[in-house]
């Protein structure tokens, strides 16, 4: 079948006064127009699978027909809080990138110990990753608000390893000594 015909099929499925039988025709040609033709008001009320055996879409009724169909998308609302927390982690990542800097300067200007310092940083790290967490985790929390929830799944996931690291740095900080 040409691609001319397969468009011609598609027009037809969308013309309100085609027949049950060209619909059904159109059903074992075209199985990736199901739903287009169950949402069609002369959808057909007979046995595709029947006719047509080599479909995977066996149908009885017009009612059934529909359900076979994969549903529509919804379109929730934007998931704001998760791109929120998306952001506060982008602008602390660029925030890290002048981080020696910063760590260097405070040592000259505030005469702050190694130690200090890396602790004082540590902290604000952790203060980044508490805030970008409440916000990713009220992002996963919304069932309404769908689209690109995924920022805020992403920065869950990445304030949970973050935090893994600040611990695990905290607890290897503390043994350091020992090793000496």
């Amino acid at each position: 079948m040409n691609e001319q015909q397969r468009l011609a099929d598609w027009a037809t499925v969308h013309r309100p006064d085609t027949s049950a039988e060209e619909l059904a025709r159109i059903a074992r040609a075209h199985p990736e127009f199901m739903s287009a033709i169950a949402a069609h008001p002369n959808a057909p009320g007979v046995t595709v699978a029947a006719e047509a055996p080599h479909t995977h879409y066996p149908v009885s009724s017009s009612a059934q027909f529909a359900t076979t169909t994969a549903p529509a998308p919804s379109q929730g609302a934007l998931n704001v809080m998760g791109i929120i927390a998306l952001a506060i982690l982008v602008l602390h990542a660029v925030s890290d990138a002048f981080l020696p800097m910063l760590m260097s300067r405070s040592a000259y200007e505030w005469g702050l110990s190694g130690m200090m310092i890396s602790f004082l940083f540590g902290g604000v790290t952790l203060a980044w990753t508490i805030v970008a967490g409440a916000f990713a985790l009220a992002g996963t929390l919304q069932k309404r608000a769908s689209r690109m929830r995924w920022t805020a799944i992403g920065s869950l996931v990445a304030c949970g390893l973050t935090l893994i690291s600040l611990i695990a740095s905290l607890f290897t900080g503390l043994f350091a000594p020992l090793l000496y």
